[in-house]
């Protein structure tokens, strides 16, 4: 009786560790923040590479994709190509995509310039904001 026991208590015990171990890592996924668990967000840094603000809401996300996505379509001769040399960073948008998992940057300059890189297909787009545009993404805190 007592070899049965021990027959019965190793596989137990093994089978208790490997769910343990299971649910350990399963807690420490879960430590993320909140909108990287949900949708999309865009994380906005200065030109000195200092974060400025992060933007979750819905109505940021949608502008941002809409307005780099309808720019970037319009702009086919900037495909594969660079901004104008002694282009200045005013800010870069790192924009986060839940489903598929995707990181793509937004650079914007103060010459008006803006560059997507990391784009699927094609490596990088530039292309030049119109005023309004400028101004909106030279002030990330109020697209949210």
């Amino acid at each position: 009786m007592m070899q049965k026991t021990k027959g019965l208590l190793f596989p137990v015990v093994f089978l208790a560790l490997v769910l343990s171990g299971c649910s350990s890592s399963s807690q420490q996924k879960d430590n993320k923040p909140a909108h990287q668990k949900t949708g999309d967000w865009a994380v906005v840094y200065n030109a000195s590479n200092k974060k400025v603000t992060t933007l979750r809401s819905k109505s940021a996300i949608d502008y941002i994709s809409d307005k780099t996505g309808d720019d970037g379509g319009n702009h086919p001769n900037g495909i594969n190509k660079d901004v104008p040399a002694g282009s200045k960073l005013r800010y870069r948008y790192d924009l986060y995509q839940r489903k598929p998992r995707v990181k793509i940057s937004l650079y914007v300059y103060s010459n008006k310039y803006a560059k997507l890189t990391n784009l699927p297909v094609i490596s990088k787009i530039s292309w030049k904001m119109s005023n309004q545009e400028f101004q909106k993404f030279n002030h990330p805190k109020e697209i949210e």
